[in-house]
């Protein structure tokens, strides 16, 4: 890397033009090591979980709160500016405002979305078993 006054006024001019077309510099770099460290271990498999229903979905939203409570404080603070709505498949849709909230959890940093999906999983899992258990 070159020192001089020109090469970094070049970089920086570089970069300007890059972020004006909407290339996040950064992003492009998280994106290329996420590639490596994919490549390099190997598939990942995910735990399936069974399918959400309307019904899991109310239950999940009448205790959205004392979830939250038991988020990390950073997560919590974003976790509270969602506007929680349901997917056309049963899915809840978590929307934001908030550009930094999105960004941190859509990259699960911290895990958070890996502690929020485990506490859903221990409130509203185990209700829906019950339940099944109930009617069969």
């Amino acid at each position: 890397m070159e020192k001089s006054y020109d090469s970094v006024l070049d970089r920086i001019n570089s970069i300007e033009k890059k972020l004006e077309k909407g290339i996040p510099v950064a992003a492009q770099a998280a994106q290329t090591q996420d590639r490596q460290q994919a490549a390099t271990s190997g598939p990942v498999v995910k735990k399936e979980l069974p399918k959400a229903i309307p019904q899991d979905i109310s239950e999940l939203m009448k205790h959205w709160k004392s979830i939250l409570l038991e988020m990390g404080a950073t997560s919590k603070v974003y976790l509270n500016k969602a506007v929680t709505s349901l997917g056309n498949s049963s899915d809840l849709i978590l929307m934001f405002d908030d550009e930094n909230a999105y960004e941190y959890l859509s990259e699960n940093r911290a895990g958070c979305m890996d502690t929020l999906a485990s506490l859903i999983e221990k409130r509203i899992i185990p209700q829906s078993a019950q339940r099944k258990r109930l009617w069969t």
